[in-house]
Formats: structure tokens, sequence, C-alpha cells
């Protein structure tokens, strides 16, 4: 029999494995992009609209997700969350259409909704005592997650791209029924009201210092999801290769979100918001040099100082003494998808004139949102 204490730790380890499961699921496909390009489904121009659709339908449904996690619990939203995520990946090789490719991706960004605020939340009321903690760990598991599945790319050449994604789906189907069993152990908590939720679109410290990350947020997702197509592309890499070497924009990830300590030390926290964002955008340009060892050394800057002026972004939100924490992060985070999603076209648009021009813009047009930070609050 288990004791209280340790139904509490399993249960912890579940969520945290779905986090990383989760993840795996939304880069799963990116190493194979080249491949579904050059099967003629989508033209190579217009790659970049593939994770157009996942962001597109995540962001729509985050607010609406909440509205489910209040009728059916945090547990089982995030539960389905995953499933839908799964779904979506092993739909994908059975229709694989124009209208297929498409249809999924956003099957799996209704998926991705519904589990980032409900899963968060379930956790950092498993340890309410230790909220700091839970959230460095519930981003930790997100880039580890996000790293193993750029790293599919081996997967993708030895069995196939198809037979990849199935395996993925599957994995992410066995993640979630062991969750979903865990559920007994713990009760739900509730999830904001949604009239917190929206009210929360009129604060203008939110939506200011929300906006003026879009590119930050943008810029990382359209390296994630492009930048192995571009090696396998212009580089000549293959298909395993380009997905290790765009893995290595996530593992420092997992070290650059503890470094956001650094924020809890500084009295002038927008003007550290907007320091550590440069780091966090400018080394994209340099991927245009189209040098290996650039793109290693870029990516790996790029992942830590990310993920480090992210968390810090969310920790100044969080401090808003207006409305709901999990609520306020849900907010931000629709603005993000919903906006900083276009980066990812901008540049495989670009790349029928250029790639050069397509990464520059990548890592220098985030840039420009942060005067936002030097409204005065």
């Amino acid at each position: 029999m288990m004791r209280p204490g340790e139904r509490r730790s399993l249960t912890a380890g579940l969520i945290l494995f779905a986090r990383l499961t989760y993840s795996l699921q939304w880069f799963v496909l990116s190493p194979a992009l080249a491949q579904v390009a050059s099967e003629g489904q989508v033209p190579t121009n217009l790659l970049g609209l593939v994770p157009v659709a996942f962001f597109l339908a995540a962001g729509v449904a985050q607010i609406p997700s909440i509205y489910v996690a209040e009728r059916l619990g945090p547990g089982r939203t995030y539960v389905l969350g995953l499933l839908l995520l799964a779904a979506g990946n092993m739909l994908l090789p059975l229709d694989f259409s124009t209208f297929g490719l498409f249809g999924t991706r956003m099957l799996s960004g209704v998926g991705a909704a519904l589990f980032f605020a409900s899963a968060g939340g379930a956790l950092s009321r498993l340890y309410s005592d230790k909220p700091g903690l839970m959230m460095g760990l519930y981003n930790a598991a997100f880039a580890l997650g996000g790293g193993v599945g750029l790293a599919w790319g081996v997967l993708h050449e030895v069995l196939g791209w198809r037979w990849a994604m199935e395996l993925s789906g599957a994995l992410a189907v066995v993640v979630a029924a062991l969750n979903f069993i865990a559920l007994r152990w713990t009760n739900g908590s509730a999830a904001p009201r949604i009239g917190g939720l929206t009210s929360l679109f009129s604060d203008r410290t939110v939506v200011a210092v929300g906006l003026s990350y879009v590119g930050v947020w943008g810029s990382y997702f359209a390296v994630g999801q492009l930048l192995p197509a571009y090696e396998q592309i212009a580089l000549g890499e293959s298909v395993s290769l380009s997905g290790l070497t765009s893995s290595l924009l996530l593992f420092p990830s997992i070290v650059g979100g503890f470094f956001s300590v650094a924020y809890d030390l500084v009295k002038r926290k927008k003007l550290l918001l907007a320091l550590s964002a440069v780091p966090a955008t400018v080394p994209a340009a340099l991927i245009s040099v189209g040098r290996v060892d650039v793109i290693l050394v870029s990516v790996l800057v790029m992942g830590f100082f990310n993920e480090m002026s992210m968390s810090m972004l969310y920790a100044y939100v969080v401090a808003i003494p207006k409305g709901n924490p999990t609520a306020t992060l849900a907010t931000v985070n629709t603005m993000h998808m919903l906006m900083g999603m276009w980066l990812a076209p901008l540049l495989s648009l670009t790349s029928t004139v250029s790639w050069t021009l397509g990464w520059v813009l990548v890592g220098l047009v985030p840039l420009m949102p942060l005067v936002l930070l030097a409204r005065p609050k």
C-alpha cells in the first residue's frame, strides 16, 4: 500500500512525463517536413503553414479549454488533450492529403490547448507549497520532450516517417492511460472561471508585456519547426542529422529555465526582460551563414536564453495583482500563439527568394515589439 506522499510523488512524475510526451508531439513532425514537401502535399515555400495550422488551433482553443476544465476537471482535461495530440499524429499518415495534413495538425493543436493550463494547474496543486520548483520542472520537461521530438528524425530515417509518427502517437496514448489511472489518487482542482480569464485582455499591462514577447516566442518555434527542413533542403543534410542538430535548441532550454532566478535578484525587471530577449532571438539570424558549426552555436545560445527570458516573462505577468495566475498565463500564451506563429510562414515564403534573408528576418523582427516594455505601468 502506497503512502499519500508516495502517491503524490508518483502522480507528479506522471504529469511531468505527460508534459514531456506532449512536447514530443509538438515537434515530432518537424524532421519529416522536407519529406512531406517532396511527396507533393505542400510546396516548400508553404511549409511554414504546417506549424501555423497547429498553433492557430491551439491559440483559438486556449481560452475555451479553461471552460472545458471547469466541467471535466483539470486532470481529465489534460488527459483528453494528450489523446487528441496523439490522434492527430496517428491519423496523419493514414490520410496523407493536403486537407489531412492541415486537419490533423489542427486536431493536435486543440489537444495542446486542452493540456497546457490544466496539466500545469494539476501539478501545482499537488505541491502548492513549491510552485516555483514545479513550474521549473514543468518547463524543463517541455524542453526535454521537444528535444526528443526533433531527435525523432533518427526514427523517421530508420522506420520511415509514417511509422515513426504512429510510434510517437502510441507512446502518448500509453502515457495518457497511465495518467488517467493516477487521477483516482488526487482530486482535480477547479480551473479559473471563464469570465475572470477573458477580462484579463482588458488589463493593459498584461497585454503590453505579453505582446512585447510575441516575436521572442515566435522565433523559437520558427527555428524549432523549420530548421530541419532548411538543413535538408539547403544544406543537403540527412533527416537524422538535421533532427539531432535542431534538438540542441531544446536541450539548453532545460538549463536556461532555471537561470531565470536572476529575475528575483534584479530590480529593473522590464530592462532585464528586454536585454535577455536579444540573445534569445538574434542568433537565429546567424543560421543564415549556412555552416553547421555556426548553426550549432546559434541554437545552443538561442535555446538557453529563450527559455530563460520566457520564464522571466511568466514570472512578471503572474505577479501582476489581478486575476488568477493560471488564467494570466493562458491569456499571454494565446497572444503568443496567434501572433508569434506567423514567423514560420514568413521564413518559408522568404526562402523562395533567399533562405539568408528569411533567417535574418526571424532573428531581427522579434526585437521590434520590445519597445512595448518601455511603456510605464
